[in-house]
């Protein structure tokens, strides 16, 4: 009888370890197919910087300006014409599929535009504003990275369709740090990206743009974001929202 209840718990040990190795193994969970598509939110506008190396039309087209004071990042197609061919690139495409994170999002740059500005740098004060497509968000991601050692505190105004208005202060950790998980609404949109400078790899991995929910108010439409930020250097990269089912 001790005998087959030892080998009860031991065959059950054995499920249940090699059950959580499996579930180790599994992939972050889909995104919710059933929402409504996400919004890209066109801020061209307040764009005034190439941050990305691309491969356009059959050469290397450098980033202008860096990210932090050193370096900026690449596509994948454009790495693969540099010394080393560091796989810890963005897409080429700027499309990072959803996942559970974050829905579908698209940035502003790809290889098939080797002059367009992508991002808006803010190496010092800075205060813009953009204009959303009128909807009920329940999400209001920002794409943003800050650089120069160390986070970024940013002031966002969320204005509403009927003239009223919300603020939220954020924090934009540096584009060099990992993220603990204590914070939900601070996610990863690319991680451990390497850090590339005009014509060569400087930093292999490590550097991540996050993604920040600002939390607008899902019962009111939402029609303009302004931010402003005083120091650090601030990239951001764009603006995606989940309106509500």
């Amino acid at each position: 009888m001790f005998y087959m209840k030892s080998f009860a718990v031991i065959a059950l040990g054995t499920f249940a370890f090699t059950c959580s190795i499996l579930a180790a193994d599994q992939p972050l969970a889909a995104a919710d197919t059933n929402l409504p598509a996400p919004v890209q939110v066109d801020v061209r506008t307040v764009l005034n910087a190439r941050v990305v190396t691309t491969y356009t039309g059959g050469k290397v087209v450098p980033l202008s300006i860096d990210i932090d004071g050193a370096g900026g990042v690449a596509t994948a197609a454009a790495s693969a014409q540099l010394p080393g061919n560091n796989p810890h690139t963005v897409p080429d495409d700027g499309h990072f599929p959803a996942n559970a994170d974050h829905p579908d999002v698209v940035l502003n740059f790809t290889n098939a535009d080797g002059t367009s500005d992508q991002v808006r740098r803010s190496p010092h004060e800075d205060d813009y504003f953009f204009d959303v497509p009128p909807r009920n968000y329940s999400k209001m991601f920002l794409f943003l990275t800050s650089g120069a050692a160390g986070p970024a505190a940013i002031r966002v105004v969320l204005t509403y369709q009927d003239g009223s208005g919300e603020e939220r202060n954020i924090v934009c950790p540096d584009w060099w740090t990992n993220l603990d998980g204590t914070n939900p609404d601070v996610i990863y949109l690319a991680s451990n990206l390497a850090k590339f400078g005009k014509t060569r790899i400087l930093e292999k991995d490590h550097h991540n743009i996050f993604g920040i929910d600002v939390h607008p108010d899902p019962t009111r439409m939402l029609s303009r974001i302004e931010i402003s930020k005083t120091n650090r250097i601030v990239v951001f990269w764009g603006a995606t929202g989940q309106p509500t089912r």
